[in-house]
């Protein structure tokens, strides 16, 4: 029996939070991007729904290459929504910086994580 360290779940929870936190970064940086676009409305990705549909096993319908040639689809982060109102810069300004946070946030426990596994795996030499 093999131990793979990637599929612990502390580590695969970190990583499904950081590609969630990373597209939640990409869709409030179009928010701001639109910001003087006529009819352009706010779109939001509920990280915390989100995260807990795939952790429970139902997140978005995956695509599947059924050639070789095919380009290999990027999977999905989640669903966006469209908040239906229009964009307000300051509040995208808000939920920018408390994401890249979180974001940051989740990469220090990672790393802390790994340099945990890395000090067992060399049999608790720092």
């Amino acid at each position: 029996m093999s131990w793979d360290p990637m599929s612990e779940p502390t580590i695969e929870l970190l990583a499904r939070s950081l590609s969630l936190r990373s597209r939640r970064q990409e869709v409030i940086a179009g928010n701001i991007a639109n910001l003087d676009t006529p009819g352009y409305t706010a779109r939001e990705l509920p990280f915390r729904e989100v995260l807990r549909a795939q952790l429970e096993g139902r997140g978005p319908v995956r695509l599947v290459s059924t050639h070789p040639a095919h380009l290999k689809p990027k999977p999905p982060a989640g669903e966006v929504e469209d908040r239906g109102e229009p964009v307000d810069l300051d509040q995208e300004m808000v939920r920018l910086s408390e994401n890249a946070f979180n974001f940051q946030a989740a990469v220090q426990f990672l790393n802390r994580k790994l340099e945990g596994l890395r000090t067992v795996l060399e049999g608790g030499k720092p």
